[in-house]
């Protein structure tokens, strides 16, 4: 995250150049970010600072994070999102045009060269495996949780499934989790905001939820993982597939840009050997290589603790998924964090964990972009 520019690949050769960031377009826009911080000397220090380029912020005083700033422009209502809008739209009078979303502000500005986008393509992610992909963390935080204009799903369950809906916890995969009510937090929520920041601010975030809490690779139950299962009543891995194909073919736009992957407590059993789970989740792999081309594929590390509570059991899948980058391009392990489990639930990561995991998912990914 210590760049301005995003690390995804843009393509060569065009006759314009790529549209910037949306990270690049609100560090332009640091005076008036600061003005709807409402920091009278911050505001000032920063318009100053923007009018000599290169000159810092005076004293100690800092820019807003890139959470942060997320979280005003998406806010119709804060003085942020109505400061930029205007920074767009100089002649619109005062009290005049307030855009709806953060995407409008990013990229909607009549005359600025960029692509309309909600008539542009998305980035596509395809999230897969069990309980911690589908999310099981908790407590939800409104203020940290938020859904921006600009992230999509293609429902997998739900009143709306096989359709494009605004993305928020919790995903519709498989089926929704809520505990009590309330929704539960997965990594790719996350993953998605920090790519939306990244990416070019012509276009959009798809995200195919396609996971399932406890569901394995190498048993035989309902829903299997196996690719060659045949007997299960749902091969996951092959309705993960359809849905994201069915996702990219609503958009000749579209392109698929990273596979997550979190699955493999359901295989952790002493019946289960470590060489049989590798080759079954190598099957996985190659399955959407196949279909799909040599996208990234993300492993996610499970729970530390909960590993270390047995470790000759739980330990042979937990030295699988840190061996597959050595067995397949384009595949990179991801450490789950540590000290990020539910009190009372070892197994699960809580809904700071997960937003970490999510986070430490699109580090990754975007160090692959760049090498």
């Amino acid at each position: 995250m210590g760049t301005d520019e995003p690390a995804t690949a843009q393509q060569s050769g065009s006759e314009s150049p790529p549209s910037p960031s949306r990270r690049t377009l609100f560090r332009r826009a640091a005076p008036i970010i600061a003005v709807g911080l409402g920091s009278g000397a911050l505001g000032a220090g920063a318009a100053n600072a923007a009018a000599r380029p290169g000159s810092p912020l005076p004293g100690s005083l800092a820019l807003p994070s890139d959470e942060d700033i997320a979280r005003l422009i998406a806010d119709p209502e804060s003085a942020t999102h109505r400061a930029l809008a205007n920074l767009h739209n100089p002649s619109q009078p005062a009290g005049g045009q307030v855009f709806q979303s953060a995407e409008d502000v990013a990229g909607a500005a009549a005359g600025n060269g960029r692509t309309d986008p909600r008539k542009s393509g998305a980035d596509v992610v395809l999230l897969l495996g069990q309980s911690n992909m589908q999310g099981s963390g908790l407590p939800y935080d409104p203020a940290i949780d938020i859904r921006l204009e600009g992230i999509d799903q293609f429902a997998g369950s739900g009143p709306h499934t096989g359709t494009v809906i605004p993305a928020a916890d919790a995903l519709f995969h498989v089926t929704q989790n809520l505990r009590d009510g309330a929704p539960t937090i997965g990594p790719g929520m996350e993953f998605a905001r920090q790519l939306w920041l990244n990416q070019a601010a012509d276009r959009k975030v798809l995200l195919v939820p396609a996971a399932l809490g406890g569901t394995s690779i190498t048993g035989n139950a309902d829903y299997s993982w196996d690719p060659y299962n045949t007997t299960a009543s749902v091969n996951l891995a092959r309705r993960g597939l359809d849905a994201c194909v069915r996702a990219l073919a609503l958009n000749p736009s579209h392109r698929l840009v990273a596979i997550l992957w979190h699955q493999g407590e359901s295989d952790a059993l002493p019946k289960v050997g470590q060489d049989w789970y590798r080759r079954k989740l190598l099957q996985v792999i190659d399955l959407y290589r196949a279909e799909l081309g040599p996208v990234p594929f993300l492993i996610g590390g499970m729970v530390p603790e909960w590993i270390a509570a047995d470790k000759k059991i739980r330990g042979p899948i937990d030295a699988v998924h840190r061996s597959i980058p050595s067995h397949r391009p384009q595949t990179a392990f991801v450490e789950g964090p540590a000290g990020a489990n539910g009190a009372n639930d070892g197994i699960h990561f809580n809904s700071a964990g997960a937003r970490e995991l999510g986070l430490r998912y699109y580090r990754t990914f975007a160090g692959m972009a760049a090498s």
